[in-house]
């Protein structure tokens, strides 16, 4: 059994490494009919061309503003195809710190208030040219993320140079992600009821935990390649509308099953060759953020992910939100 010691630097040890990929709609629209454009479209805008000038040439294009404590610079930055990925680092500045040696126990270095921390965050930007939304997805550290500075520095240059047109950046909307989920092949439902029942036959008691202490599954699955009936998955779907929308609906509802009370429902898809849960718990976290804490290799030099490893991990999670997006045979 670990001590109480060992489970707190086990805890510290996982909070600070704490890393995910966030992903976002890139579009672009025209002023003068209010319509979103192809993002390759060279007589109005090729979006990627645009992001990669300003990420070889520009950033940053704002003004150094002291009231702001905020920088961004390009560190790496490559492109293949219609493919762009890098390293943003960005940071705040203004206020003075001493930085401890935690091994040594010692102070090393006396932060001055124009010393910018610059923490490299990986991103990477697919662009397709047929399309009117391109993906980016940005990594974070633990909640700090450089997405909102890149917004506002890239958007500034975006209108000093194409000033017909509107730049928007914004998450994937959950509830538009999670219907584009659906519309996969459907292979798992888990129905998950916290604790144990109480009244289970033919079983001693003094061999079942506290009710507290688990979890109740009902799951129903598909046969291998196959699928479930019609009716049900559009009976789903409708209850699953209801649920993520205005209606007083609880995740119970969304499939109902006799004695069977869920407190939460799990259900599982294919999109191409890998498979996704969708995790209706708790509608405030269904933004499809991809936990790497656990797969991602860290440089032990540095604290921060090897490149090679974070960019395997973003093409699969970029792969998965563009099949959902843009379809299983668009996704190219």
């Amino acid at each position: 059994m670990l001590c109480k010691h060992t489970f707190l630097l086990l805890f510290l040890g996982t909070y600070m490494s704490r890393f995910s990929l966030a992903p976002y709609i890139i579009r672009v629209k025209e002023k003068a009919n209010n319509q979103y454009i192809l993002l390759g479209d060279k007589n109005k805008v090729d979006l990627l061309e645009v992001i990669q000038h300003y990420l070889a040439n520009e950033i940053p294009s704002l003004p150094l503003d002291p009231s702001d404590n905020q920088v961004i610079r390009s560190e790496l930055f490559n492109r293949k195809g219609r493919y762009l990925n890098g390293i943003l680092r960005f940071g705040g500045y203004g206020h003075g710190s001493m930085l401890l040696d935690v091994q040594a126990d010692t102070i090393s270095y006396e932060r001055q208030l124009n010393d910018a921390e610059l923490i490299p965050y990986f991103y990477l930007i697919k662009i397709p040219p047929t399309v009117n939304r391109g993906i980016i997805i940005f990594q974070k550290l633990g909640n700090l993320g450089v997405k909102e500075m890149f917004y506002k520095d890239f958007n500034e240059y975006f209108k000093n140079a194409h000033q017909d047109y509107v730049l928007e950046i914004d998450p994937l909307i959950p509830n538009d992600l999670v219907t584009q989920y659906l519309e996969n092949r459907i292979v798992k439902i888990r129905l998950i009821k916290y604790g144990f029942p109480s009244d289970i036959a033919d079983v001693p008691r003094d061999g079942i935990p506290q009710e507290t202490e688990g979890e109740t599954e009902f799951v129903l699955k598909a046969k291998k390649n196959g699928s479930f009936p019609s009716h049900m998955v559009n009976m789903l779907k409708n209850n699953i509308k209801d649920f993520l929308g205005s209606n007083d609906s609880s995740v119970g509802s969304i499939l109902e099953v006799k004695n069977f009370q869920a407190d939460n429902v799990k259900i599982e898809v294919r999109i191409g060759n890998s498979y996704r849960t969708v995790d209706l718990s708790n509608t405030e976290r269904l933004s499809f953020s991809e936990d790497i804490s656990g797969r991602v290799k860290i440089n032990l030099n540095t604290g921060h992910p090897e490149f090679d490893s974070i960019e395997k991990l973003a093409e699969s999670f970029l792969n998965d939100c563009g099949t959902a997006i843009w379809g299983e045979h668009t996704n190219v």
